[in-house]
């Protein structure tokens, strides 16, 4: 008895290969919504009586004389929980650019060769977590003498929303890698055997 993936290989081929392109343009977007959370000051929305202030992890913007002026976040704040945080967005970037290449390999290069995709997971779980410790510890410092007159600002929710993506596609290619080692299991047992 024939199973649907010996009569249909093909088929199985173009789905496995939408779902992994599917899976390289989460791990893309939820790269460049990474790229954008880092890189604007709008993590937390500050009201002071001189105006509002937005601290990001690089950037703090505040208006001067009715301009806003931007600073170096650590400059204005000058925690050492600033360079962590910044050290580990860097982490989070870099593992995101690893994420974003080993998945575009896996997909348009060594499309057998599982070893990209497997990288590719374990590169977003890391993204994941750089992401999410400099995001917590900078908003738990900064909110910690704050006070009422602050609320997150778009980069904490963009870097929030690419965490999820991240995860999404990483929980996909678990899936997806599952089942192909399912179905080449499937095929290696089911292949008929000559007789000597």
């Amino acid at each position: 008895m024939h199973t649907f993936v010996q009569k249909h290989p093909n088929m199985m081929k173009v789905k496995n290969k939408k779902i992994k392109l599917f899976c390289f343009i989460l791990v893309l977007v939820a790269f460049l919504m990474f790229v954008t959370a880092f890189a604007t000051p709008y993590f937390i929305e500050i009201k002071y009586s001189t105006g509002v202030h937005n601290a990001g992890l690089w950037k703090y913007c505040k208006p001067v004389s009715g301009k806003t002026t931007c600073i170096n976040t650590e400059i204005e704040v000058d925690l050492p929980y600033v360079k962590v945080c910044q050290a580990m967005s860097i982490m989070a970037l870099v593992y995101g650019i690893v994420g974003v290449v080993s998945m575009g390999l896996r997909l348009f290069c060594f499309q057998e060769k599982m070893i990209w995709q497997i990288i590719a997971i374990v590169t977003m779980f890391a993204v994941v977590f750089y992401s999410l410790v400099p995001v917590g510890l900078f908003l738990f410092y900064t909110n910690a003498g704050l006070g009422k007159g602050s609320k997150l600002g778009y980069s904490f929710i963009i870097c929030v929303l690419g965490e999820i993506i991240a995860v999404i596609s990483s929980i996909v290619m678990i899936i997806d890698l599952l089942c192909c080692k399912k179905v080449r299991v499937n095929n290696a047992t089911n292949i008929p055997r000559r007789e000597v």
